[in-house]
């Protein structure tokens, strides 16, 4: 239970820094739609990131990978939609970064379940 609540939050702190700090940038240098292409760069980088560091400190295994990649990028497709249309409500943007946690953690999840079959 310790190694999921530590992939979660890893995901999440990770890829949450990421995307704001990258957003920020975005703003800076791009101008008409900045804040959105930066956070979303942040976020694929993050997830890459977060995804390689959990394989190094082994929480999860090195055939979650790909896995942890693709989920953690349908939880960014998801937070980006849910974010682009509540930019008001700053508690909404910090919880839709969850999602990115959540996708890793089905990923790691989906992982499990095949190694578990396939045996």
């Amino acid at each position: 239970m310790m190694r999921k609540i530590k992939l979660f939050i890893g995901f999440c702190l990770i890829c949450g820094l990421l995307i704001v700090a990258s957003s920020i940038a975005g703003s800076k240098m791009i101008r008409p739609n900045g804040i959105f292409t930066g956070a979303i760069a942040g976020g694929l980088i993050g997830i890459m990131l977060a995804s390689k560091i959990a394989v190094y400190i082994s929480l999860v295994r090195k055939s979650a990978f790909k896995l942890l990649m693709s989920y953690s990028a349908i939880g960014l497709i998801f937070a980006t939609l849910i974010s682009m249309y509540n930019l008001k409500h700053p508690v909404i943007l910090v919880l839709s970064a969850s999602l990115i946690g959540f996708g890793a953690l089905l990923g790691d999840y989906l992982d499990r379940k095949s190694q578990f079959t396939n045996q």
